[in-house]
């Protein structure tokens, strides 16, 4: 018996599938360019005073942090993207073939000459962009509203008179603006969020469409975990930064996984 080749599609079949998804592309655009305009451009509030007693942001800064942006943004973004190459591509067999069949994610329709592992591979990374660009938004925007101090903002503040009761912005005789800016956007955690954003939705993705024991898939908390305490370790933020970095991270996948990734729901055929 021959089998069916793959025929591959025209300009007009791949720019129709390109436009289907225009709307979430735009997003994806939209939310991490006012992340990235958030992050360079605009400044937490410096009206804020701080007591030079204070414990909670007495420490030391180390300048040398265990997980970099970097690092943090590799394990939000690329390792997840790799990951699921690897289920889609070189892993089907493990795959729930009755789940990966359907005939739309992110609300849009696959077509007839669209693999269907193609389409769900292409959708969930469209979804996870977003999921990481919404995140990064929100998290950015919460820092500059609350304008809480780090653990080590005394240390990166460098007051003019240490003696002093109070230190504000205009006392602090640091000459690195960008240090001193950071020092004031402790919550809630920037590579807490993102950190569970990205692998918050890689692990509910294999356990829902791999039938690979959930176990296996603990290494995703468990490395969201340790980036979380690297965060308290390193003096950048306080345990409550950390928990609610996290919390906003997995609350931004958990929805965009059920806005978009919802399976659409098989019509029973009825008999004539």
């Amino acid at each position: 018996m021959a089998t069916a080749s793959f025929k591959f599609p025209g300009v007009r079949q791949l720019t129709a599938y390109a436009v289907s998804f225009a709307p979430l592309y735009a997003a994806c655009f939209a939310s991490f360019a006012a992340f990235v305009w958030s992050e360079l451009f605009l400044h937490p509030r410096l009206s804020k005073q701080f007591r030079t007693d204070d414990p909670a942001i007495s420490k030391s800064y180390v300048p040398q942090e265990t997980v970099t942006n970097a690092q943090c943004l590799a394990i939000a973004f690329p390792l997840p993207v790799v990951v699921l190459s690897w289920w889609c591509w070189l892993g089907r067999d493990a795959l729930v073939e009755n789940r990966y069949m359907v005939h739309s994610y992110a609300r849009v329709r696959k077509p007839e000459w669209v693999p269907a592992r193609w389409h769900l591979y292409h959708a969930s990374c469209v979804v996870l962009v977003l999921v990481l660009g919404i995140n990064g938004v929100l998290t950015n925007g919460l820092k500059l509203a609350i304008t809480n101090a780090r653990p080590d903002f005394l240390a990166r503040c460098k007051p003019v008179d240490p003696t002093a009761p109070y230190v504000g912005y205009d006392q602090c005789s640091q000459s690195d603006k960008w240090i001193l800016y950071e020092g004031l956007k402790s919550t809630p955690s920037g590579h807490s969020s993102f950190a569970a954003a990205g692998l918050g939705f890689l692990y509910v993705w294999q356990t829902h469409h791999t039938r690979v024991s959930r176990v296996r898939h603990f290494w995703c908390p468990a490395l969201c975990f340790l980036v979380m305490v690297s965060r308290v370790v390193d003096h950048r933020h306080h345990w409550y930064d950390v928990l609610a970095g996290a919390a906003l991270g997995a609350a931004v996948s958990g929805l965009a996984w059920t806005k978009w990734m919802r399976e659409e729901p098989v019509e029973p055929v009825l008999p004539v």
